[in-house]
Parts: C-alpha cells; structure tokens; sequence
C-alpha cells in the first residue's frame, strides 16, 4: 500500500491505472476490464466507470459509511483532503496531493494502514 500511496503522491494528475490501483485497494474486485465489484454492493457489478484518482465524486464515493472527511483547496497550495484516522505531516489529519481527488485518494488509504 505505501507504494500505491508514493505513487498517488507524486502524480501530477490521476489516471486510469491509478483509479484501479486505488479501488483493489479499497477492495473492490476487477470482474472484467471495464467491470469491478465494490465490497458492500453484495457482489453485483457496478460502475464500470469510478475514476477516483480524476473525478471527486468517485473518491467521496470510497469513504467508508460514517467516517467523516474533508477536502480544501488553500489559496496558492496543494489541495488537502482528510478522513477519519488519517494522519500525516501538516494539519491534523490531512493528506495532500496535486488534486482534491488524488488528496482524497491518498487520504483514504493512509486511514486503512
């Protein structure tokens, strides 16, 4: 996981690779190239197109029910997003990356270390 996290670190932008990278991470099950299965939707496909690493929503959509999170944008900063049990350096309990859904992304995975 910390290399799927380094990698999410140093992207400059999501990608393909990285959003399916993330959503094994979080769980989920490649059915097909296009096709995954998320833990919690007892087993049927679903959305062949959840990008979290290039689309917010899709990043939100990873935060386990319940936990709270958080995204920002300081004014001339990187983006910091947190989760429930992240911890990093900087603010308490925020991660940054290149775009609130990498932030997002990164703070997702370092709360399930």
């Amino acid at each position: 996981m910390d290399d799927l996290i380094g990698a999410l670190e140093a992207a400059t932008e999501g990608s393909r690779e990285l959003s399916d990278r993330v959503l094994m991470a979080c769980g989920w099950v490649r059915k097909s190239v296009f096709e995954f299965t998320p833990p919690d939707r007892g087993g049927r496909n679903y959305d062949f197109c959840s990008d979290p690493t290039r689309n917010l929503q899709d990043a939100v959509d990873l935060v386990p029910t319940g936990w709270r999170w958080a995204v920002g944008v300081p004014w001339k900063k990187k983006p910091f997003a947190s989760v429930q049990g992240c911890s990093d350096s900087g603010p308490p309990g925020a991660c940054n990356g290149n775009t609130a859904a990498l932030a997002l992304c990164i703070s997702i995975l370092s709360a399930k270390l």
